[in-house]
């Protein structure tokens, strides 16, 4: 018995016996072995399921300081306030009705050669209309505050101090001046005139105003407004806005002032504490209760103004 077992064992372990099961191996159908790979791959060890569970507290963790992390960030914005200052230039060309003296004129014409040039010139001069050129200077302190989280809306207010300086163009006004002068000192009769001394004091009072007139005035006007901000939170921040203003002349010539401004700009933010700004004002402007009856710009004024500043952030 023992001796067969012998046999039977030297059999199996022939080189013909195993190169007959390689080759039962090699039969196995492929379907078989992708399916012993698949269980193999999904058989996880005991150490990776300690490492999954260490990773998905860890990225727990992670996300959770995220979300405090962004609420700190949320805390710790800047003030919505900041203070502003500006300087700023504008220069417009301003024409309104010409000195009236000339129209006497017309109504009264001399038999005076002199007098009836001078009244033909001065009436060509008061029908047409005055030019003069205005430059402006700005100086603008104020506050910005910014509503809400989102920061788009801002209320602005602000104290604004502009001088101007006036320079005649055209009609000016030499003529009626050169005329009213020569007929005060004429000497005309009544019969020329329905009364000398009327047409005079007629023809002087535009006179006067002429000569009265400033070539330069100061006024200080209160501003409020707002601004909507197109990107509140970017490195460039373009942005609308309009403005009211409320002020009055300073020194010896009296008036009271009124200003309407939309404006576009934008902010150059350096950093969290400053940043610098740029505005183009369209101002529409319009002087009451002149001293005397004299005027500095009769009629409504349009003119636009740069103004270049720096913001601070409190």
């Amino acid at each position: 018995m023992n001796k067969v077992l012998s046999i039977f064992a030297r059999r199996l372990l022939s080189p013909d016996h195993q190169g007959c099961f390689s080759r039962e191996k090699e039969a196995m159908p492929e379907f078989m072995v992708a399916r012993s790979l698949f269980r193999s791959s999904i058989e996880v060890s005991p150490r990776t399921n300690i490492t999954m569970r260490y990773s998905k507290l860890f990225i727990t963790l992670i996300m959770a300081l995220s979300l405090s992390t962004g609420k700190l960030v949320a805390q710790s914005l800047p003030s919505p306030w900041s203070l502003r200052a500006s300087v700023g230039y504008g220069q417009f060309t301003e024409e309104s009705p010409a000195d009236s003296a000339g129209l006497q004129h017309l109504n009264n014409p001399s038999s005076d050669p002199t007098l009836n040039t001078l009244g033909s010139l001065a009436a060509a001069e008061s029908l047409s209309q005055r030019k003069e050129r205005v430059k402006e200077t700005h100086i603008r302190f104020g506050a910005e505050y910014l509503i809400g989280d989102l920061r788009r809306f801002g209320l602005t207010i602000g104290l604004n101090y502009e001088s101007a300086n006036t320079h005649c163009l055209a009609n000016c006004g030499e003529f009626n001046t050169a005329y009213s002068l020569a007929l005060a000192n004429s000497g005309s009769t009544g019969s020329q005139f329905t009364g000398i001394s009327s047409l005079a004091f007629q023809t002087l009072l535009p006179v006067l105003e002429q000569l009265l007139r400033p070539e330069s005035y100061r006024y200080v006007m209160i501003d409020f407004g707002f601004n909507w901000h197109i990107l509140p939170a970017g490195h460039w921040d373009p942005y609308l806005g309009m403005g009211l203003g409320l002020g009055a002349c300073i020194g010896d010539y009296q008036c009271e002032a009124l200003k309407i401004a939309p404006r576009l700009g934008t902010r150059w933010n350096r950093s969290e504490g400053y940043y610098f700004f740029a505005e183009l004002e369209y101002q529409t402007k319009v002087f009451t209760n002149r001293d005397a009856g004299i005027r500095i710009l009769s009629e409504p004024v349009i003119s636009p103004a740069l103004h270049l500043g720096i913001g601070w952030n409190l």
